[in-house]
């Protein structure tokens, strides 16, 4: 329930649950004034306590016993969200608006409410949640679009998003991490290396705040040269490393901006890791409408085999009929659903 809990959880979404979470995030966004959604933007305390009625308290710090010590909170039985006034004014925008989230889920979507009270992926699937609808508010889908014009991000298209909004930057790299396209993260560091926050796509462990970068990397680079690009790994709080991502880091600042991702990277020639570190991608097939893993695309056409029917895109393109599954209101292939729900929501 808490925009800063989620900092010191050790575990992510898959690409698939990015998406989901995203999906859910635009209908949650799409039920809102337009008109609203600016003002939320700019003032989401003010708007939230007067549109929604809510009570937003902003305290110079927090009680252990109520908050966990975190930076953020939404109490739904006393209609209360508390935020930390010790942030910045971008922070606290954000932090107001995924507390809001966990309101919109609580009150107005009582399917997935119920939902996500599951297992504990769950949790980490609410959290994605209202990340992404803070994010979609602060960074709408237009400024989106003209910074990244349809690519995968850099850490300077990154610095453009936090720049050219009223965002916090953990906004603007949620934002970034939604259009990757392939695992990876999208961090914010100190210029010591130190990471202040990451989102984290399809990834198993996120990067915890505190987390020192090891000398000689992207960051720590960049924090010293202003820019820096290479195959790079991050380091968890632990000390252990990842394996290797193409990564490009950009100082802003105060901070640096960092991008590691498995997929393409417009910053080098070659957009796929050697053969010893490849990790299977996720498609849907346009043909059968089945979700499968590929390692690498078909040569002639540049598009995944489909393990299902075999086909790629040699084949002539057709349209998958879909349907809106009843519970998570996802839209899927007609072939995965039964009785409105689909496999996912079935259990299958």
């Amino acid at each position: 329930m808490i925009f800063g809990s989620r900092w010191l959880t050790t575990t992510s979404i898959s690409s698939g649950g990015w998406r989901q979470a995203a999906e859910k995030a635009r209908i949650l966004v799409d039920e809102l004034d337009p008109q609203l959604l600016v003002d939320l933007a700019n003032e989401p305390a003010a708007v939230i306590e007067s549109h929604f009625g809510l009570t937003v308290e902003i305290r110079d710090h927090f009680d252990p016993k109520i908050t966990s010590s975190v930076v953020g909170d939404y109490f739904p039985n006393q209609q209360r969200i508390v935020i930390g006034q010790a942030l910045s004014t971008g922070r606290m925008r954000f932090t107001a608006l995924h507390e809001l989230a966990h309101h919109l889920i609580a009150t107005r979507h009582e399917e997935l409410a119920l939902e996500l009270m599951g297992p504990p992926h769950q949790y980490a699937l609410e959290e994605a949640i209202c990340d992404s609808f803070a994010g979609q508010v602060l960074i709408p889908d237009a400024l989106v679009d003209e910074v990244l014009e349809g690519e995968p991000p850099d850490a300077a298209s990154v610095v453009a998003l936090h720049s050219r909004s009223s965002a916090s930057r953990a906004a603007a790299a949620v934002r970034a991490a939604e259009h990757l396209g392939a695992p990876g993260h999208v961090m914010i560091a100190d210029l010591n290396g130190v990471a202040q926050f990451t989102a984290t796509r399809g990834i198993p462990y996120v990067v915890a705040p505190g987390a020192q970068q090891h000398d000689g990397g992207v960051v720590k680079r960049a924090a010293s040269l202003g820019h820096a690009t290479a195959e790079d790994h991050v380091t968890y709080k632990t000390g252990t490393t990842s394996e290797k991502f193409f990564a490009n880091a950009r100082r802003d600042g105060s901070y640096v901006f960092a991008v590691f991702t498995k997929g393409e990277a417009l910053w080098v020639d070659l957009h796929i890791l050697p053969e010893r570190e490849a990790i299977p991608r996720e498609a849907v097939c346009d043909f059968c409408g089945e979700e499968f893993e590929y390692w690498r695309p078909h040569g002639d056409c540049g598009r995944p085999r489909c393990d299902h029917c075999g086909r790629c895109g040699c084949a002539p393109r057709t349209t998958v009929a879909a349907m809106t599954c009843t519970r998570c209101f996802l839209r899927v292939p007609e072939n995965r659903m039964i009785g409105g729900l689909c496999n996912d929501c079935r259990g299958e």
